[in-house]
């Protein structure tokens, strides 16, 4: 048995300690020469795991054999079509996907990317649509497939909808169609600062200082306590503003949110002390336990595009153009009773 078939059965190992040495063997075995030897030796591990049962061998030889065989391909020269079955687009190796995705033309792409979502779970396919979509854009409706499969089509909605590609949008509004509107419709966002705080009813007040207590990893009671904890992040006051959002189902207020600093928050059931089982994660809803993925979806497909934006204000009623008899006789902008 030589060194490259040795190295490929070391790496089906079952033990994960075995499993982690044949990777380090590997590793050492490619940086021990230069290129072109390096790209001799890639190729030679690549086509003995193209073909190997094992996943955990195709993923490791991908991760470290073809980043180097790419690398070696003149400038437009497509990857080669015998190595197709190691690109993994669900894996975590999302620099080297990138980049020999890029050199797979745009019909072998689509068809890789169908392999892989049908054989991936959920993280894994949500993991090549964040990473990898947008080379591969009419795979949309395959991972909209995937996700609908295991009840999970709202997320897998959200997280396509934030992609920008027209192909994508369509092919995301058109799944779509079935699932209805959004259940949830926020409304308010009022601006809180911590002057406010000390206004605040009970409720309102124990909901600000979870929200708070959140976004710092530690207990915060008053406005002062909170500046204290975001001076330690090397943050200040000007960080401590929030947003409150009132959740409505139909009529019903069903949660309140509390948005700290543009991108994270809590949520709680409406009126209550209570935290509901997801929060908000730079940008990200969040479920805090596993039942709650499919309300973690809903709120995010219901929300509006920023939840940073304060309530509008009552729009001022203009006043009419005095005439020009009266003109000599209209006040001063900033006139003695505007400024008592």
């Amino acid at each position: 048995m030589g060194v490259e078939d040795d190295l490929v059965h070391a790496l089906a190992a079952p033990a994960w300690s075995d499993y982690c040495k044949a990777r380090d063997r590997l590793v050492a075995w490619l940086e021990d020469v230069e290129a072109p030897q390096l790209t001799k030796r890639a190729w030679a591990i690549a086509r003995r795991a193209v073909d190997h049962p094992s996943e955990q061998v195709r993923e490791s030889v991908f991760a470290f054999c073809i980043k180097p065989i790419e690398a070696s391909l003149r400038a437009g020269q497509p990857f080669p079509r015998e190595l197709y079955a190691l690109v993994m687009v669900c894996s975590p190796y999302e620099n080297t996907a990138d980049a020999v995705i890029e050199r797979i033309p745009p019909a072998d792409r689509l068809a890789i990317f169908q392999r892989e979502i049908a054989r991936s779970e959920p993280v894994d396919v949500a993991r090549a649509a964040k990473q990898h979509l947008h080379l591969a854009p009419e795979a949309t409706t395959a991972i909209l497939k995937a996700f609908e499969s295991h009840g999970r089509l709202r997320e897998g909605l959200t997280l396509v909808r934030g992609k920008k590609h027209p192909v994508i949008q369509t092919l995301a509004k058109a799944y779509g169609k079935a699932l209805g509107a959004p259940p949830f419709t926020f409304v308010a966002g009022a601006r809180v600062t911590l002057a406010d705080v000390d206004a605040l009813d009970a409720v309102s007040r124990a909901q600000w200082e979870g929200a708070a207590t959140a976004y710092c990893g530690a207990t915060v009671k008053t406005p002062a306590g909170f500046v204290k904890r975001l001076e330690k992040d090397e943050l200040d006051a000007s960080d401590s503003e929030m947003r409150r959002w009132l959740v409505m189902r139909g009529k019903t207020r069903v949660y309140d949110l509390w948005v700290v600093w543009v991108d994270n928050g809590s949520f709680f059931d409406a009126g209550s002390k209570k935290r509901a089982p997801v929060h908000l994660v730079q940008g990200s809803f969040e479920a805090t336990d596993a039942t709650a993925k499919d309300l973690a979806a809903d709120l995010a497909a219901s929300a509006p595009k920023s939840l940073w934006k304060a309530r509008p204000q009552p729009a001022k009623k203009s006043k009419p153009k005095p005439s020009a008899k009266t003109k000599h006789l209209t006040a001063p902008s900033r006139s003695p009773l505007r400024s008592r």
